[in-house]
């Protein structure tokens, strides 16, 4: 099935449809959280939602930061960057093909 990337579209799926995507793993998407995309899920980083929630979060590690600064000595906290492009086999356009690309 497949679930295109428009939120009228994904907004029309009956009840059904939705089942059956979370069967297929579609939840997965809008609940992991990796460190190699800052601690968002897919979700968030494909549809533009990052860098806001990056922002929630550093205001929210600023008040906890300001009404404990005791707990927090080495420096204030911030949330992890949101990478510029995350790859599983990133390609090499002008260098050797690495094995798992071959």
């Amino acid at each position: 099935m497949f679930l295109s990337n428009q939120k009228a579209r994904r907004d029309r799926l009956d009840a059904d449809q939705r089942a059956a995507l979370a069967e297929l793993g579609y939840p997965w998407a809008e609940q992991h959280r990796h460190s190699g995309t800052g601690l968002h899920t897919p979700y968030d980083v494909h549809f533009g939602l990052a860098e806001q929630l990056r922002e929630m979060r550093a205001d929210v590690l600023q008040a906890v930061y300001a009404k404990h600064p005791e707990r927090l000595v080495r420096k204030p906290p911030e949330p992890p960057k949101v990478p510029a492009a995350a790859w599983i086999n990133q390609s090499a356009p002008d260098g050797p093909l690495t094995p798992a690309q071959r």
